[in-house]
Order: C-alpha cells, then sequence, then structure tokens
C-alpha cells in the first residue's frame, strides 16, 4: 500500500463516527445514511481545497524571502476548511509540498503549482475541531501532489504523525 493510500485509509477510520447512545444515530443528515458503505455513498468535494484556505497565498524562496502569489492564478477556494465543512464539503483534496527552509515554519503545507497556501497543520486542526462539533459527520481527506518522490514519503511520514498525535486527544471509536 503506497503512502497516499495508507494516509487516505487512515483518516477514514480515525475520523469513525462517534455517537451519544442516548441521542438517534444521524450520519451526514439523515438516518438512513447510516448503514451505506463509503463506497455507496457521495460527498460534495473540493479541488485544492487547501489554496486560500489560509488567507493569502504566497511564493517561497530558498533563502527564506516570500512575497504574495497572484491570488486569482492561484486559489481555487477562498473560504476556511471550517466554512467548506459549514456549507456540505465532506470530501477535501488537498495539494501538498514540504517546506523545510527560510523562516516559514517547517512541515507539510498545502499548495497550488509554486504557491504555498499554509501548513497542513492548521487544515488538520480545523477538521479537527469541526468534528467534534459534529461527532455524527464523515470526513473524507486525500493528500496528493508533490512530484519530488523523497518529500512525498517526508510528507506522507509528517502527516501521519500530526494524525497520530491529534488522535491522542479524540473520542472517536
Amino acid at each position: 500500500m503506497d503512502c497516499t493510500r495508507a494516509i487516505q485509509l487512515f483518516l477514514v477510520l480515525s475520523l469513525t463516527i462517534y455517537t451519544n447512545p442516548s441521542q438517534s444515530l444521524i450520519c451526514n443528515g439523515m438516518a438512513k445514511f447510516c448503514d451505506l458503505r463509503i463506497n455507496q455513498a457521495t460527498f460534495a468535494g473540493t479541488h485544492n481545497s487547501g489554496a486560500g484556505f489560509d488567507g493569502i497565498l504566497y511564493y517561497h524562496t530558498k533563502i527564506g524571502l516570500s512575497f504574495p502569489a497572484g491570488s486569482c492564478w492561484y486559489r481555487n477556494q477562498g473560504q476556511s476548511i471550517t466554512k467548506q465543512l459549514d456549507n456540505g464539503i465532506r470530501y477535501f483534496d488537498i495539494d501538498t509540498c514540504f517546506v523545510d527552509s527560510g523562516r516559514w515554519e517547517h512541515g507539510p503545507w498545502t499548495c497550488h503549482g509554486e504557491a504555498y497556501g499554509g501548513p497542513i497543520r492548521k487544515i488538520l486542526q480545523q477538521i479537527d475541531e469541526w468534528m467534534r462539533r459534529n461527532p455524527s459527520e464523515v470526513v473524507i481527506i486525500k493528500f496528493g501532489r508533490d512530484t519530488v518522490k523523497s518529500k512525498a514519503r517526508k510528507i506522507g511520514n509528517e502527516i501521519l504523525k500530526q494524525v497520530k498525535t491529534r488522535e491522542k486527544s479524540l473520542n472517536y471509536v
């Protein structure tokens, strides 16, 4: 199983439904959805979900300088991940890259082309906070894009580490 598939599977399993036994079970808005397998459901989704989720996109230079990227060229979504979730989006296609130089937070970031949108850590935090408020919802995340194989593995390992760290504090079963 490649790293992308492992991350997808891990995130789907990590975001398993938590229910309160005293409440009737409702899954993504309707009780009849609870018995569906994931391949029997259709989820509203966004392409390049993280391109613009955290405000202005930036070009990063190897010497640590940055400047704003032309947002109309790189921004696919003008809303935070939380706002996309509030609007019914449940599938997130997130392009990733790895930042390991300059003054920026090192680690996996969302990016589109050469423009950097923000750390993946912030996306996971927004999804985590939203899921705590909406425990019967299902969210699917697909990470992809980085074309440098050594960085792709690095990104996958770092995202798994971040998810496992967050999972320790969750009540999902």
